[in-house]
């Protein structure tokens, strides 16, 4: 086990211990608020940019960005609102510890895609001389 390995087990206990504290209910509501809010942000920009445009004399391209990212701010804030909401709820009933283990378990699968995608990043850097061993090294990696 070396410095790659150890920063993994850190950065998977991190995210376990942020998902022990926010609920599997609460970690799904923010994750799928993300989802959701990008699709409909999609959908509305155009109506949102018009609405800019009403107020302010800027480009259509940067309208469009500005009404994208006023709906998707403002859905995510809507999902966020939602899930302490339910949160509190939960943490009031006998189901708080399987949302704790729960949100723990989606916390670790969180951590486990974000190294994937990084060590699968890095895969395709050639490392040479000591890098390259500790790549080859770890225990994630090698």
């Amino acid at each position: 086990m070396n410095w790659i390995d150890l920063l993994g087990l850190l950065v998977l206990s991190i995210f376990f211990l942020m998902g022990l504290v926010k609920g599997f209910i609460r970690e799904v509501l923010i994750l799928a608020g993300i989802v959701v809010s990008f699709f409909i942000s999609l959908h509305l920009m155009g109506f949102a940019a018009s609405w800019v445009e009403k107020w302010v004399a800027i480009p259509a391209a940067l309208s469009l960005l500005i009404g994208f990212v006023a709906v998707f701010l403002g859905l995510v804030v809507v999902f966020h609102i939602v899930g302490y909401v339910l949160h509190k709820i939960v943490r009031a009933s006998p189901l708080s510890i399987f949302d704790r283990l729960g949100g723990g378990l989606l916390g670790l699968l969180k951590a486990g895609l974000i190294i994937f995608v990084i060590l699968l990043l890095l895969s395709v850097v050639p490392f040479r001389g000591g890098a390259a061993s500790q790549m080859n090294g770890s225990f994630m990696y090698g």
